[in-house]
């Protein structure tokens, strides 16, 4: 769903799945870094494709959208960014 619809998706696991601390219903934290800029609308839409899918699981994803560029410069990232860049994990291409 993702890699569909941002195909320069680079995505990175964060959060207690990322930790190895989880249980089977832990949400999925997911930063999405892109290559160019999407509307801030497509976060919505993105999440809630993934929630049809994940409800069915009993889980549930939590996603951060954000232009590499912008993430790794902008103030309005910079709490965020510091707080889980130590817990990031790549996710492999499928």
């Amino acid at each position: 769903i993702i890699t569909t619809t941002t195909p320069d998706a680079e995505l990175m696991l964060f959060g207690n799945r990322a930790k190895g601390a989880y249980d089977a219903q832990s949400d999925w934290d997911i930063l999405i870094l892109t290559t160019n800029d999407y509307p801030k609308a497509l976060t919505w839409e993105l999440q809630e494709k993934l929630l049809a899918v994940t409800m069915q699981q009993g889980t549930r994803v939590n996603i951060l959208l954000a232009q590499k560029g912008k993430w790794y410069t902008e103030k309005v990232y910079e709490l965020c960014r510091k707080r889980i860049e130590a817990a990031l994990l790549p996710v492999e291409k499928v």
